[in-house]
């Protein structure tokens, strides 16, 4: 074949794409025999979501870009039944959640970088729902404060470090 032609089957297919859409994503809504509902853009060729949302059947939801090889959301956000909500960046191995905001039913809030094993927050801050703030590095295995500041809800600050 010569290059010539090569190049021209090359503009065509650029264009197509262009005019079509990525050719290797197809848009669909599918529903699992256990009542799981995906919505979005699917692999053509592996048949797995890459970018959407699934309803699972007992409620819980998540919205985003997964891996294509694993399936696992790695951005986006997860709402669950009670209310508690995980939003960022997710462990393409893992499916925990690395760095972003986790939003608990309580209202606790903790935002920073997760550990990928554990899914603990290992730097960052918690907002506790009585208006009191950790803010520092955090152990990776108890989840608690090991050097940072304090702010009780009167806004007094207080340096820590565990010994």
């Amino acid at each position: 074949m010569s290059q010539i032609l090569r190049v021209i089957i090359l503009v065509i297919t650029v264009m197509l794409m262009g005019a079509c859409g990525d050719l290797l994503t197809v848009e669909d809504k599918r529903i699992s025999l256990d009542g799981d509902v995906y919505e979005g853009s699917f692999d053509r060729y592996k048949g797995k979501l890459i970018e959407g949302k699934i309803t699972f059947f007992d409620g819980t939801v998540e919205e985003g870009t997964r891996d294509k090889d694993t399936g696992f959301l790695i951005e986006g956000k997860v709402t669950f039944p009670d209310g508690e909500v995980y939003e960022g960046t997710f462990g393409k191995d893992t499916g925990r959640i690395i760095e972003g905001k986790i939003i608990f039913a309580d209202g606790e809030v903790q935002e920073g970088k997760f550990d990928k094993d554990t899914g603990l927050l290992i730097e960052g801050k918690i907002i506790f729902p009585d208006g009191r703030i950790s803010e520092g590095r955090f152990d990776k295995d108890l989840g608690i404060l090991i050097e940072g500041q304090r702010i009780d809800s009167n806004g007094t600050v207080e340096d820590f470090r565990f010994e």
